[in-house]
């Protein structure tokens, strides 16, 4: 009887993701711990921040090179690995952040990328980079306003299972990107490493790799940096990648290359063009066994043979 004579409540015109009450508030803290968690969870490699933290900034200032008028402008990507002080640093003089971006920019599934051809466009790699890690400082200039926060412990937040830890909040900060004084806009984050249990890397020398160079092949080898172009159209931004080492010397390179490292760039590696070498192999008369012992020397005991293919070589069957 007490059931028949329940009152029926109706729900029509509720939003489910809409936060009006108390209730809901708890609801979606809960939810968004949640989701904070599952994104964590999907980033394993000691790369993830490198590659999150580039990509990033490749949208950004790829963004500002459709929106500038000025030809003038000049893409440029700041990079730099402090093993002293287990610190990655990436500034770009891309579109910036306003306030309303940067203030949302870290939320779960935020993302104010609308072109579809950019490198990242899901809304978690900036989750991930605020609280994969216990320290990171965001810096933006845009539209004549310079914002500046540092968020900490956000590790320390997603990994607490009692609840009662609260959730980080921005402290004040001062602007410090140098890189960015004369520039309309940009941004610059930091990200500190190692501080908390569950942190990839947890330090910056398991790879052995001690100078700006050898950085350099590894974030072009790992991360979007080394782009790869295959149907003629290129975007290279201006990169310097600067390294301060664990004994705090400090080397620089500057104008790096923002493609793919090919085999024929390893040293040791010996690599024929494909259609180079099938044409030397046919200005050879005779048998096959004449041809390889007439063949000259550079086409000789080859580690790589390499060739791009146009989308017309690839689906023409002759």
């Amino acid at each position: 009887m007490e059931n028949a004579a329940a009152k029926l409540i109706s729900l029509k015109g509720h939003d489910p993701l809409e936060n009006t009450g108390a209730a809901e508030t708890i609801f979606t803290q809960d939810s968004t711990k949640l989701q904070v968690q599952n994104i964590l969870k999907c980033y394993t490699h000691f790369y993830d921040v490198f590659a999150e933290s580039v990509q990033n900034a490749l949208d950004a200032v790829e963004a500002a090179a459709r929106e500038e008028r000025s030809e003038s402008y000049q893409p440029r990507l700041w990079i730099r690995v402090d093993m002293e002080g287990r610190t990655i640093r990436v500034v770009d003089n891309g579109i910036g952040m306003d306030l309303e971006q940067f203030k949302y920019c870290f939320r779960p599934n935020v993302s104010f990328k609308r072109n579809g051809e950019y490198r990242g466009q899901k809304g978690v790699g900036a989750t991930f980079l605020a609280y994969g890690f216990s320290f990171v400082k965001l810096q933006s200039k845009c539209g004549g306003e310079r914002l500046a926060a540092v968020l900490r412990g956000g590790r320390l937040w997603a990994n607490d299972a009692t609840g009662r830890m609260p959730r980080p909040v921005f402290e004040a900060a001062d602007w410090d990107v140098p890189e960015l004084e004369h520039e309309a806009h940009g941004t610059c984050i930091e990200i500190t490493i190692g501080r908390e249990p569950g942190e990839r890397p947890s330090d910056l020398g398991w790879l052995k790799a001690t100078t700006s160079e050898q950085w350099r092949d590894v974030l072009r080898i790992k991360t979007p940096l080394g782009q790869i172009y295959l149907t003629g159209k290129s975007f290279a931004p201006t990169v310097t990648v600067e390294v301060i080492d664990s004994a705090g010397h400090r080397t620089t390179v500057p104008n790096c290359k923002t493609e793919y490292f090919y085999p024929d760039e390893i040293p040791g590696i010996k690599v024929a063009d494909l259609d180079d070498l099938m044409g030397a192999l046919q200005r050879i008369e005779g048998d096959a066994q004449t041809k390889m012992r007439r063949l000259d020397d550079q086409y000789k005991r080859l580690n790589c043979v390499r060739k791009i293919w146009t989308c017309d070589e690839i689906i023409d069957p002759h």
